[in-house]
């Protein structure tokens, strides 16, 4: 529990509000990185060795995702901390980087499920 304090009305009155936290354990964040890789480089080995991929932690599981064939487009999934713009600058087969956010049901919505 913490409080923390706002001025109302002008520095008139100062109202203390208590908030409650529920801290959960922090995750690290996780992005997907969409590379453009034409043949014959479609694979996680070569992925691996790419500058500025091989410092992340690629996640095994989820493994190289082939999301575009015509125009040879393929998703990692990574974690860590990234700098996007710097990612795609540093290494041009990098053609976006996007925040992979778990998503689920609030509090309210499982109640109604029930």
């Amino acid at each position: 529990m913490f409080y923390f304090e706002y001025p109302l009305f002008a520095h008139l009155e100062t109202v203390q509000v208590v908030c409650h936290l529920k801290v959960k354990k922090v995750r690290t964040m996780r992005y997907l990185i969409t590379l453009h890789l034409p043949p014959p480089n479609n694979s996680l080995n070569y992925v691996r060795q790419l500058d500025g991929i091989k410092e992340l932690e690629i996640d095994e599981d989820y493994g190289l995702v082939l999301i575009s064939p015509k125009r040879d487009l393929y998703v990692i999934r990574v974690s860590g901390e990234i700098d996007s713009q710097k990612l795609m600058a540093r290494q041009p087969l990098v053609k976006g980087v996007h925040g992979d956010i778990k998503i689920a049901p609030t509090e309210s919505q499982k109640e109604e499920d029930k």
